[in-house]
Parts: structure tokens; sequence; C-alpha cells
């Protein structure tokens, strides 16, 4: 394994969520009594965030492979990666996107990614969200 990185959605979006799920304990706590909406919400807290927590995406590169979640690419089909700061992501992402491109965007979790460019095919490149935007472009273009 050459490169491993798990983006997973920011610490708030679980507080967000405890915030809804307590909203959801008043209102069932009027109907159907305290002690039952007490299990209720912790249920659907659990649930919740459980669902919060599988949200997160792996990125790993191997001597073979690049995969992004349940994507995979060969990586000699990978012509060029460029890391992207913010503002290149929002351009290349947005106005300057091309729609055969394939995206894999996590904007919650990270504002950095990877343009990887590609030999052959129908897709001219994938665009990857990363943390470690410039260490995955060296990967991906290293030896």
């Amino acid at each position: 394994m050459r490169y491993r990185e798990v983006i997973r959605l920011p610490w708030w979006t679980y507080a967000v969520f405890a915030g809804l799920a307590s909203l959801l304990l008043f209102t069932f706590a009027a109907v159907v009594g305290v002690p039952a909406a007490l299990v209720i919400f912790f249920i659907v807290l659990l649930l919740g965030w459980a669902f919060i927590w599988r949200r997160s995406t792996l990125i790993s590169v191997d001597d073979e492979f690049l995969k992004v979640g349940s994507q995979t690419l060969p990586l000699r089909d990978v012509a060029n990666a460029t890391a992207l700061d913010a503002e290149s992501l929002r351009l290349v992402a947005g106005q300057d996107a091309d729609p055969r491109a394939h995206l894999i965007l996590r904007n919650l979790s990270t504002k950095t990614g990877v343009k990887i460019e590609l030999t052959s095919g129908p897709t001219p490149y994938w665009l990857v969200s990363s943390n470690r935007a410039e260490v995955l472009a060296d990967v991906l273009t290293g030896p």
C-alpha cells in the first residue's frame, strides 16, 4: 500500500444530527411519553451516526490500482496527476468542468483535490477530493 486516506464528514455533522434528533425527542415525548421517547431518541441517534460514519470515503493506492470508495482505476491509465487548491478545484469542478469527467467530491469534508488525467477511454480525467492532495498527486505520478 503506497497511499491510504479516509475522508470523513466533519465533526459538526454529528452535532447537527444530534440536535435534529433531540427535536424529534421532544415531539415524541409529548405524544408517547418521556421513557418511550428516550428509547426512540437513542435508536435514531445511533442509526444516524452510523449512517454518517458510513459516508466516509477510502482512497488507496497500491502497485496497480487507485481505489476511491468502490471505484477502481488502473495506474497504467494515469497520464498525469495535479494537486488542486480550493479555488482550482472549484473552477475545475464548476465552470471549467468537462461533462465526461468522473467526479468523486466530498465538499463538506475537504476543499482540496487531485485532477487525474487519463491516457485513454471515454473519461478525460478523474477529479477526486483529498485532504492531502499534493501527496496523492506525487504518489500517482511517481515511479
